[in-house]
Parts: C-alpha cells; sequence; structure tokens
C-alpha cells in the first residue's frame, strides 16, 4: 500500500514497503535510494558503484542494481504521476526539450533520444503552488511527443518556436478557442537577429546585436511584435537617440495599440518623436516606487495623441499625485503610505553611494496581464484589484 505522509507543506508517498520487496533479506530501503541518487543525481554509473561497494568488502553486481533501477521506476510510477497531474494543472507551463545520447549496441555508436521537460513555477508572482518539473523521455522529436506531454494542459505555454508545439496553440474548429496560449520566447527571437546578421551582415541586425550598442549602459534590443491586427512593441532600455533613429526621417515601426515598457518611465527615453509618433492606445510602464515615473516622462505620455491610459506597475514617488494615473490603474502601490501624499513630484536621489536606500517591499507583489485578440481587441487585467478594461478595435482599422 502506498500512504501519504505530510511533511511541511508538501506531500510525499512513503515507499518502505515496497522498497523492501525490491531488496534482498538483509539489505534496507535506504541503499536503494542511496544507488538511485547516486546514479541519476550525481551521475556516477553502476559499474562504478559496484567497484566502490567492492572496495568494502561489498559483492553487489552491476546487473543486480539495474534491475533494482528499472522495480525503482515502477515503485516511483504513482509519485511521477502525482507530480505530471500538479505541473499540468498550472496556468502557465514552461516546455523545453533537449538531446540525449542513448546506448545503441551493435552500433558502434549512440543514438540521439530527447528528454522532455514540463516547469510550473509560480513564484515569480507570488503564487502559492509549489514549483515542480516533470520530464519524459522519446527516441525523437516528432510532435506526438509534445502533444502526449502538454495535450491536457490548459492556459499559457512559454517555449521556443519548435513546430511540434503548433498543434497545442491551434484553435479547436468547434469552440474557436486553442487549447493553450503562446508565449513566445525573446531570447530566440533575438538569436535569429544573429543569426541573420551572421548570414548577411544586414546593418540592421547589426545594430540589434550587442556589439553595436550605444556607449552609455542604457541597451537592449527591442522588440516589434504583431498578433494579427494587434501591434505591440517594447523597446527595452533604447535611448532617445536610437528612437530619433526608428522615427526620422521615416517612422519604422508605424501606429501601435500597446507599448510596454516605456524604460521604466526614465527621462533617458520616451521622447516625444517616439511616442507620439507611434500613438499607442494604452501604455504600461514597469516603474519603481523611486525608479521611473519622472514628470517629464509622464507630460509625454499623457500628451499623446490617441493614447486611452497609462497603467504601472508601481505607483511612482517622482510622479506624486501630480502626474500619476488613478489607483485602479497601478499594480502595486506603497507598502506604508503616509497619511497625506504630497501632490508634487520627489526629485529622484543622485545615484551613488550617498543615495538613500530604495523603499523596502515587503507585501505581496501584483501584475499586470494582457491578453490579446487576433481582431485588435486586447484587455487589460490589474492582479492587484482585479480591475479590467477591454479596447476594442480601433476605428477605422481594416
Amino acid at each position: 500500500m502506498v500512504r501519504g505522509a505530510k511533511y511541511g507543506a508538501r506531500q510525499f508517498l512513503c515507499c518502505r514497503g515496497q522498497a523492501e520487496t525490491v531488496l534482498r533479506p538483509g539489505f534496507e530501503p535506504g541503499l536503494l535510494a542511496h544507488v538511485v541518487v547516486s546514479k541519476y543525481a550525481d551521475g556516477l554509473p553502476l559499474y562504478r558503484q559496484s567497484a566502490i561497494y567492492a572496495r568494502q568488502g561489498v559483492e553487489l553486481d552491476r546487473s543486480t542494481m539495474a534491475d533494482w533501477m528499472g522495480s525503482a521506476a515502477a515503485l516511483l510510477r504513482p509519485l511521477v504521476e502525482a507530480i505530471r497531474q500538479h505541473v499540468c494543472a498550472g496556468p502557465v507551463l514552461h516546455a523545453d526539450d533537449t538531446t540525449v545520447p542513448v546506448l545503441a549496441p551493435g552500433l558502434g555508436r549512440t543514438r540521439t533520444g530527447r528528454l522532455w521537460a514540463a516547469v510550473r513555477d509560480e513564484r515569480t508572482w507570488a503564487g502559492a503552488a509549489p514549483p515542480a518539473a516533470f520530464y519524459c523521455y522519446s527516441p525523437d522529436r516528432k510532435g506526438e511527443h509534445a502533444e502526449a506531454l502538454l495535450g491536457q494542459c490548459r492556459g499559457f505555454l512559454h517555449a521556443d518556436g519548435y513546430g511540434g508545439f503548433n498543434s497545442l496553440y491551434a484553435c479547436d474548429p468547434k469552440t474557436g478557442l486553442a487549447r493553450l496560449t503562446e508565449v513566445a520566447c525573446w531570447a530566440h527571437a533575438r538569436r535569429k537577429i544573429y543569426e541573420i546578421y551572421e548570414a548577411t551582415a544586414a546593418p540592421l541586425a547589426k545594430q540589434a546585436r550587442s556589439e553595436s550598442r550605444p556607449p552609455q549602459p542604457f541597451w537592449l534590443a527591442g522588440v516589434n511584435v504583431t498578433f494579427g491586427k494587434f501591434r505591440t512593441i517594447h523597446l527595452g532600455d533604447l535611448t532617445k537617440n536610437k528612437e530619433f533613429e526608428l522615427m526620422c526621417p521615416n517612422n519604422r515601426i508605424g501606429t501601435v495599440d500597446l507599448f510596454l515598457g516605456l524604460h521604466h518611465g526614465q527621462d533617458s527615453s520616451n521622447s516625444e518623436v517616439m511616442i507620439h509618433a507611434t500613438r499607442p492606445r494604452v501604455a504600461i510602464m514597469n516603474d519603481g516606487t523611486r525608479k521611473g515615473g519622472q514628470p517629464e516622462v509622464m507630460k509625454v505620455l499623457h500628451s499623446s495623441p490617441g493614447l486611452e491610459d497609462l497603467w504601472q506597475i508601481h505607483f511612482s514617488q517622482l510622479s506624486g499625485q501630480e502626474y500619476t494615473v488613478p489607483g485602479m490603474f497601478i499594480a502595486n502601490l506603497l507598502d506604508e503610505p503616509s497619511a497625506a501624499m504630497p501632490v508634487a513630484p520627489i526629485a529622484a536621489p543622485q545615484p551613488g553611494p550617498s543615495a538613500p536606500p530604495a523603499p523596502a517591499h515587503n507585501g505581496p507583489a501584483y501584475w499586470i496581464k494582457v491578453t490579446a485578440q487576433g481582431d485588435g481587441t486586447f484587455t487589460v487585467t490589474n492582479a492587484r484589484n482585479g480591475f479590467a478594461k477591454t479596447y476594442a478595435v480601433r476605428a477605422g482599422t481594416n
């Protein structure tokens, strides 16, 4: 019988009885656990373990331990299934695969198999579920293995551009809904920029590479994403001089629905020529309590033609009540708000050893979520208060 035993906040399986049936009389279950951990966690092959035990006068043949590994795999199957169910129940998953050499007796070489991983980790947004990873093996990389691993999952999948995942993103012809929403990997997207430059030496690809970064330390490759009729950009830490190059003499970006990031709302970026020319309907600023949200940037945003709303990750003391947005659009307020918040913004502290420490954040962390549709409609949700607003297709959009 497999019994559930509580330990702290997690549940483990107690399998001592089954372990004793796997081993010969005189061996304890701890030995089986030690051999398994040595092989799979510490990378110690069974033939080496056999030699180690032989030096201690213990005859433990490799074939015997190999039999134990097969029995242990069957013994732990309920635990493996419990981990799989826990991972697949997560609303946001990460998945990837990697090559693994597989012994192929008689071929004189190894074959290439695949090890698949699905990860559930909600700690970055204060999720209560414990993190976990589920692994499975396949002899090749056919899409059917991605389907077997993730076919029952629902929510968002963060993965690379492997085509085997595409069926998971496809809409059901009856419901019009996809089982999983693709969350593409920006690191993989940037890799393509590098490959284009290596193959063609294109000037624009060269500019996007790290070797072409400006001398100041504010640099990051920007991303321009189109999903159906929905368009969004995130220009990272691109500074005003680079923004000017993108806009003049011609606007190389065009208009967008959503402007993300805004370099924390710092005045080294967010030029009027960039913000006003792209005419975002909505902007989301990843500012901090005392980082970004500076008055000069807020003026540019609030005067931008066509801007309907500005959302902020934090209330910015650098904005004060003079320039900040209503609280329903702010994900994180001050942990210890004062009785009366000054209307005027405060000056940004000068960097250096004499700078005051940043305000301590000891409360829950909240995020802002964007859900977009191919017809151009998108919804922004504040996780702190549940406030959500849907932005219909812009009038005149084809």
